[in-house]
């Protein structure tokens, strides 16, 4: 549960950075379509009205997708911390201090990556998790059906 919290406040100053990075793109693209458009004859009298829709699409699909990704955010972690526990049991029974150790040294390590590592990293996790559901989702549906 800490763990997912802490992911999740990650994701959330990682998105927000996102978020603003792409808003600032999508108004430099918008002013630059804006500018392209003016030299071509049949588009120019709809040069702001391009600008707009290209910024406006850039910034707002940037919000939707950090939106969702943060949204997710606490339950991708508790599914990272699941698939961790599977793939190694014995934390539930007994921590090896030297394990603990390295396993905190890596943590430190990954909080360390820079921003765009952590926005792919986040990106492929929300991913992975998207794709578990969904078979799950499957694998239930089906349960459901047989009884």
């Amino acid at each position: 549960d800490i763990s997912s919290q802490e992911y999740a406040e990650d994701t959330e100053n990682a998105i927000n950075i996102f978020t603003t990075i792409a808003s600032t793109g999508g108004i430099l693209s918008g002013l630059l379509a804006s500018y392209l458009v003016k030299n071509v004859k049949s588009l120019a009298k709809h040069k702001n009205l391009i600008g707009y829709l290209i910024g406006g699409g850039i910034t707002l699909g940037s919000i939707i997708y950090g939106s969702k990704i943060q949204k997710q955010a606490s339950r991708v972690a508790r599914f990272k911390v699941k698939q961790d526990l599977m793939n190694n049991p014995e934390q539930l029974v007994y921590v090896d201090e030297e394990k603990y150790k390295n396993q905190n040294a890596k943590l430190e390590e990954e909080k360390k990556q820079g921003f765009f590592k952590n926005i792919i990293k986040i990106a492929k996790e929300n991913k992975e998790y998207n794709a578990y559901i969904k078979e799950n989702n499957a694998k239930n549906i089906k349960l459901m059906k047989a009884k």
